[in-house]
């Protein structure tokens, strides 16, 4: 025989219940360990997409970016800009001012893995140029590129890992002035996503796991994206 207690069959135990409840939500809801947001920016300067003056670009050339960065969660962290030109010498420190005058910051330069006859590159030739950004200006610099492409771009721009990454063709697109003696570079931005925590898979001491439910997924940077920016994303 099931007693019940004259407290339970009160408003005030419903209202307690129905309190709670909405408390529990709203903590779930605001949990800072969830939160997403960008844990660098990545720009790149690509070869293939560079245009001079007095100068065909042939799209068969080879795109030396920077590799990946491990997946992080839905936080953007930094974006890291890379400009690949191919070739060593005057156009790679042209290339190297360029990102200089985005971001602020001295430009790292790459160099090839592999020696490729037919394009004249050597392998440990400087040929790319980067630049990784954190924090409050990665997010200018982003939204900057973002309002190039006018807030929308494609699934598949997205990774399994819950990054994404897009291009532009023209530098000067972003606000930098034209110089004649620079030209016109083509632009890669690559956006690292993640969640407070997610550092312990990456550091060196005490290396930890990233549980399943803490990953960054695609659909979440998606839905991020569409609420920070008020994007579109087409098939």
């Amino acid at each position: 025989m099931r007693v019940e207690s004259s407290l339970s069959r009160s408003p005030l135990f419903f209202t307690h219940q129905a309190t709670s409840s909405k408390m529990a939500e709203k903590t779930a809801a605001v949990n800072p360990m969830k939160e997403l947001r960008i844990e660098k920016l990545v720009i790149s300067m690509s070869f293939s997409l560079s245009v001079q003056l007095g100068d065909v670009t042939d799209p068969r050339l080879p795109f030396f970016s920077v590799p990946p960065l491990p997946p992080s969660s839905p936080t953007t962290s930094y974006p890291p800009k890379d400009i690949s030109v191919g070739e060593s010498g005057d156009r790679l420190t042209r290339a190297a001012k360029v990102l200089e005058q985005l971001t602020g910051q001295t430009p790292v330069t790459s160099k090839a893995r592999y020696t490729i006859r037919s394009f004249q590159i050597r392998r440990n030739e400087k040929i790319a140029a980067h630049v990784t950004i954190r924090g409050p200006k990665a997010e200018e610099v982003l939204e900057r590129a973002l309002k190039v492409k006018e807030y929308e771009l494609r699934r598949r721009n997205f990774s399994q890992t819950g990054n994404f990454g897009f291009g532009i063709e023209e530098h000067i697109d972003l606000g930098i002035k034209y110089d004649p003696g620079i030209g016109i570079f083509g632009m890669d931005f690559y956006v690292v996503m993640g969640r407070p925590g997610m550092r312990v898979a990456t550091r060196k001491h005490a290396v930890g796991k990233v549980g399943a439910s803490h990953r960054v997924k695609p659909e979440q940077t998606v839905a991020w994206f569409k609420q920070r920016f008020d994007g579109i994303v087409s098939r």
